[in-house]
C-alpha cells in the first residue's frame, strides 16, 4: 500500500477541520488552545502549510486525542476496526478451543485433533 505526502496532510487537515468541529470551536479557538495564530490554523485547513511536529502533537493535546489518529482516514479507522474485529474472533476462538482441551483433560478424555473430524471414534466427542 502507498500514500502520498499530499494523501496524509489532506487527512491531517479534514481531520483537524472536524475534530475542531465537534468541539464547536473556531480556528481562533484551537489556536488559543495551542499557543499559536489563527493564520496557522487557516494555512493548515487549507493545505498551504505543513504542521510542525511539535504543532502536530499540541493539536492533538487540544483535541485529547493520539496524535497518530490526525492522520488516519474515517474509511481506513473503519478497516482497522473491522481487522480487530477479526483478531477478536480469532483469540475468542483459541481462548474457547483451549478451555476445550483443558475441560476434557479434566475429565480424562483425549483431546481431538484441530480440524479433523472424528465422530463416531471411541474417546471423542
Amino acid at each position: 500500500m502507498k500514500i502520498s505526502v499530499k494523501e496524509i496532510l489532506d487527512t491531517f487537515r479534514l481531520n483537524v477541520k472536524n475534530y475542531r468541529d465537534k468541539k464547536n470551536w473556531t480556528q481562533r479557538d484551537l489556536s488559543i488552545q495551542i499557543d499559536c495564530s489563527t493564520g496557522a490554523i487557516g494555512s493548515l485547513e487549507a493545505g498551504s502549510s505543513k504542521p510542525s511536529f511539535d504543532l502536530i502533537v499540541k493539536i492533538a493535546n487540544a483535541f485529547r486525542v493520539h496524535p497518530a489518529l490526525l492522520f488516519i482516514s474515517k474509511d481506513d479507522l473503519a478497516k482497522i476496526a473491522q481487522e480487530g474485529e477479526a483478531s477478536k474472533d480469532k483469540i475468542f476462538l483459541a481462548r474457547l478451543e483451549k478451555e476445550l482441551h483443558e475441560h476434557l483433560k479434566s475429565q480424562n478424555k483425549t483431546v481431538p485433533p484441530h480440524n479433523r473430524q472424528h465422530r463416531g471414534k471411541k474417546g471423542f466427542l
